[in-house]
């Protein structure tokens, strides 16, 4: 009789953590092979109709279950109503089973104490029995196996190993990368296609392993991460990341190809007789000492030959020039009056020796390595100091094309150049960059510049970008000729993606009425411009606007006047945009928003641009308005309209009233929401889904926070003429706010649907819609996505974010 089984035994029943490995049978221990061969119970997670994992591995082994073995049902759900009442089913039955004086074998798929679901179904053991003992076999966690399956290390010598849950380190993967050798992202299907954006900015794609299924037969290794865009993986996935610095046994450190620092008396002689080193590296960096106290650059010039070279120095050297004196500038600005002003002119000439602040390094140079010499040249033959007032220099060996895919990948991230100027012929620049271009709101301005120094050519990004007015600074600073080819400036006419930036204007609009607009001014088509909430300030032309262009003083006169038949409407405006007259304009309306005039708590009520007034909504019953206490609502006379971040495609606000938004950025101390949880909740729903159906959903949700204050309800454009959201908005008094697919999708979520992707372009409207509306990262997720079907047969899911300070 075995010991598991031994009546006469006085020890407490055992609950057993076997770690089975990955997948290989082979790979399971030999302490865990007992405890499965003992005449203990067994008992495998399950969810769903598949097959258990955990169980498959041991019937590999060639062993069956034994009589009275417990298949425990753990659903794929992060809705903590489900999940609490499966972890208690589960833990009852276990308990159940080990009081009849039997040990209890737990199958764990990996190691037992690497995220694992025996952790939490031990916790939830001990709670009802804490005489029960817990006892965990350590095994091959998924990782080292997937790093023997790629054949690279984990580790060596003095390496370090970070391992991370992928959808935790995506929203700092900077810092993560810059931690660890070795990074170890588990659990990666909900963030693959974000991760693989991520990677490839970075210009760490080759640096990145795919496996999933590690040990089983369907095991798969990838090196390409490229191929999995658009597939949805297997859950048991994940990615190594492998930098290799040469801190390995018997390997030396190797220079990275982020700026080196250098001594402060290091001048370029120094710099020369580094330069004829030989290097390891394909890329290397010759940077001054103030450039080393800087973050990354603005702007990235490339030059091919000699004479581009000596000009991208003499351009680099002017930039850093212009920007001292415009710092110079605005603290002269604001110097008081009694201070004498500093010594001396404004002029580039005279600052050079000044190197900007560390935010506003304005440029780098990249250069073939041959070329260093002619750098060097030009910075000898200026009468100006050679030391901090140079930009970093960069060169390569090789082919141009993966040094400038690498930089020009990295043009999208956060604190990377976002201006890529080549000297040269154009069409080099062309070739060299059409593989890496992916749309006008993440491309960088790209322009070119003759080696002559005769014409500046802005060719990407003319407008989002600002290439078009780099170029006119580039073209000045070399007395060169600009030659501007977009539509709206060459015709002397307005650029609808561009109108009012300047006066801190937001645009609230979808892409697609960002481009009519567009079209329907440069093609002389009738576009009304109501000028509501500004005066005449947007035109900066000498004549009068372009006569297709009819400005009015408010949306009323407009009514009047042609609003039905014009190609577009611009409106500037303050005030709220009624659901029906958005749905009635559709992709002919842009709403352009100007910051808040300089008194507050002005009192605007909504426009109902109809003939006959609507009636407000309905009051809000007993029922309502406990609920809307019970979980922190803000009343509806209470108004305000929280900032949204800036960016070319905006949401469309939809506030119960509107007001000074300055005024939810401060906290009155004497407020009784000061002090509370202040969060967004993005809702998603069938269309035509009841008001009781999504109501009921975000309750629910809410209940599982302490009584939060909500600061704003969100969801995708699409929905914004969805009765039962609208509303819920208006009966809650909270701000309403719908943003572009293009612009949730990419928000790393973690509970993606590739059927909402399909159909709304995101992978997740209710996720994506509370961190854009909270202004947050995924870790600030409060509650993941949640669904609930109502009596009405129609679905309807919610998250909720926490909103941020700067954001309230």
């Amino acid at each position: 009789m075995s010991s598991s089984q031994d009546p006469t035994r006085t020890r407490a029943p055992r609950l057993i953590g076997a770690s089975l490995g990955p997948g290989n049978p082979g790979l399971i221990t030999r302490a865990a092979w007992q405890a499965l061969t003992d005449g203990a119970c067994w008992a495998w997670p399950v969810s769903g109709n598949g097959p258990s994992h955990a169980l498959g591995i041991v019937q590999r082994a060639g062993l069956e279950p034994p009589l009275r073995s417990l298949a425990l049902h753990f659903p794929m759900t992060r809705e903590p109503a489900a999940l609490a009442a499966a972890w208690s089913q589960a833990a009852a039955e276990v308990v159940d089973r080990l009081r009849s004086g039997t040990d209890l074998v737990f199958l764990v798929e990996g190691d037992a104490s690497t995220h694992a679901t025996f952790g939490h179904l031990a916790r939830a053991v001990r709670a009802l029995a804490p005489e029960v003992l817990v006892e965990v076999l350590p095994g091959v966690p998924s990782f080292t196996a997937a790093a023997a399956a790629s054949g690279k290390p984990l580790a060596d010598g003095e390496e370090a190993i970070a391992v991370c849950a992928a959808t935790r380190a995506l929203p700092d993967l900077d810092a993560w990368l810059a931690r660890a050798d070795t990074l170890v992202l588990l659990k990666v299907r909900p963030v693959l296609e974000a991760l693989i954006e991520a990677l490839a900015a970075r210009g760490l794609l080759a640096a990145a392993t795919f496996v999933d299924r590690v040990g089983t037969p369907d095991e798969r290794v990838l090196t390409d991460l490229t191929r999995l865009r658009g597939e949805r993986v297997h859950y048991l996935s994940l990615v190594l990341i492998r930098c290799e610095r040469g801190l390995g046994l018997g390997q030396a450190p190797q220079a990275s190809i982020a700026a080196q620092p250098a001594p402060a008396a290091r001048r370029l002689a120094t710099r020369r007789s580094t330069a004829r080193r030989p290097v390891a590296h394909q890329l290397v960096t010759h940077q001054p000492a103030a450039a080393a106290r800087q973050s990354a650059s603005q702007t990235l010039i490339v030059a091919l030959t000699e004479p581009g070279a000596r000009l991208a120095a003499r351009l680099g050297r002017l930039l850093l020039a212009e920007t001292w004196a415009s710092q110079q500038t605005r603290a002269d600005a604001h110097r008081p009056t009694n201070e004498p002003a500093r010594r001396g002119g404004r002029s580039p000439e005279d600052h050079v020796a000044r190197p900007p602040s560390a935010d506003q390094s304005p440029a780098r140079l990249l250069v073939p390595e041959r070329l260093l010499h002619a750098v060097q040249a030009e910075m000898e033959g200026s009468s100006a100091t050679v030391g901090d007032d140079w930009p970093q220099i960069t060169t390569y060996t090789g082919p141009l094309a993966e040094p400038l895919g690498r930089f020009f990948a990295d043009a999208v991230a956060r604190d990377a150049p976002q201006r890529l100027l080549f000297i040269g012929a154009a069409g080099i620049i062309v070739r060299l960059i059409a593989p890496h271009l992916r749309d006008k709101h993440r491309d960088p301005a790209v322009l070119v510049v003759d080696e002559a120094g005769r014409c500046v050519i802005p060719l990407l990004s003319g407008h989002i970008g600002g290439a078009n007015a780099f170029g006119a600074t580039v073209a000045r600073l070399l007395q060169a000729q600009l030659a501007l080819t977009t539509a709206s400036d060459v015709q002397g006419t307005i650029a609808v993606d561009l109108l009012g930036r300047e006066l801190g204007w937001r645009i609230e609009a979808e892409p697609a009425a960002l481009r009519h607009a567009a079209r329907c001014v440069v093609d002389g088509r009738p576009v009304i411009l109501i000028e509501e909430a500004c005066g005449r300030e947007w035109w900066t032309g000498s004549d009068a606007p372009p006569a297709n262009i009819r400005c009015l003083s408010s949306l009323e006169a407009a009514l009047g006047h042609g609003l039905e038949d014009a190609c577009a409407v611009l409106w500037v405006t303050r005030r709220p945009v009624d659901a029906a007259l958005a749905s009635r304009l559709g992709q002919r309306l842009v709403v352009y928003r100007p910051p808040a005039p300089a008194t507050t708590g002005a009192d605007v009520q909504p426009l109902q641009p109809s003939a006959e007034p609507s009636p407000p909504p309905a009051s809000m019953d007993a029922t309502s308005s406990a609920n809307r206490s019970a979980v922190g609502g803000q009343s509806a006379d209470r108004h305000s309209v929280p900032e949204t971040v800036d960016g070319d495609a905006s949401p469309i606000h939809a506030d119960p009233a509107d007001t000074d938004p300055a005024d939810t950025d401060s906290v009155d101390p004497d407020d009784s929401s000061a002090g509370t949880l202040q969060v967004a909740i993005g809702v998603g729903c069938d269309r035509g889904a009841a008001l009781e159906t999504v109501a009921h959903c975000v309750d629910a949700a809410l209940q599982q926070l302490d009584a939060p204050q909500v600061l704003m309800l969100a969801s995708v454009m699409q929905k914004r003429d969805e009765a039962a959201i609208q509303t819920l908005a208006a009966e809650r008094g909270w701000p309403l706010c719908f943003y572009p697919a293009v612009e949730l999708a990419a928000i790393p979520v973690a509970n993606p649907s590739e059927t909402v992707r399909r159909l709304i372009g995101t992978p997740g409207v209710a996720e994506a819609a509370a961190l854009r509306a909270a202004g947050a990262d995924f870790k600030d997720l409060l509650v993941e996505k949640q669904t609930y079907r109502g009596a009405d047969d129609k679905n309807a899911t919610v998250a909720i974010a926490l909103m941020l300070p700067s954001r309230r």
